[in-house]
């Protein structure tokens, strides 16, 4: 099955963009909409052809509020100095697209581990509230439901994966920071 083309914009001297699909003009808010939804886009400019998506998105990154906080000044800066050597930028993308891949993963990972926490919680204890809810009044046929030793230790395996789990994120966290801000040492 063929991949759906992107969505062509066409970018005008006045900076305005122009969706050919929904025949109007488009901010980049709205652009930036089309992304999170799902579409690929394609930026070029109307007059010379030129393919200018990369600009774009990098405009959307840049003018977003929590890249400013995610991308210092001199991460930034050690980007546009490795612009000279194409070798080095291209080492440069891979590296940070690799980091972005790791962090992405560990945060679903982390997520499921959480969801599957949260429900060994409500199996072991049916009057644990979920998340945001009061808890449910004690039913008198529940009350005489007791966790065995085993369904116990297991729970307690289970805290002690989502703590190791809590431990790595912070480990991967700190290695982060430390990439972003430039304060490792190269190898």
């Amino acid at each position: 099955m063929e991949a759906p083309s992107p969505r062509v914009l066409k970018k005008y001297g006045n900076r305005r963009l122009y969706d050919t699909e929904a025949s109007r003009y488009v901010t980049l808010a709205e652009v930036e909409q089309l992304i999170q939804a799902g579409s690929d886009i394609e930026v070029v400019d109307a007059k010379t052809g030129e393919d200018l998506t990369r600009a774009v998105l990098a405009q959307i990154i840049s003018e977003r509020q929590s890249s400013r906080e995610v991308l210092p000044v001199a991460f930034l800066t050690r980007v546009i100095r490795t612009g000279a050597s194409p070798e080095a930028r291209e080492k440069l993308g891979e590296q940070l697209l690799g980091v972005v891949r790791g962090f992405s993963e560990l945060q679903r990972n982390l997520a499921a581990e959480v969801q599957k926490a949260a429900a060994e919680t409500m199996r072991m204890n049916p009057f644990a509230a979920p998340f945001g809810y009061p808890p449910a009044p004690p039913r008198p046929q529940d009350q005489a439901a007791v966790p065995s030793p085993a369904e116990v230790k297991e729970g307690a395996e289970t805290r002690a994966e989502l703590a190791e789990l809590r431990a790595e994120l912070k480990a991967t966290q700190a290695v982060l920071r430390e990439l972003i801000h430039g304060r490792k040492d190269a190898e």
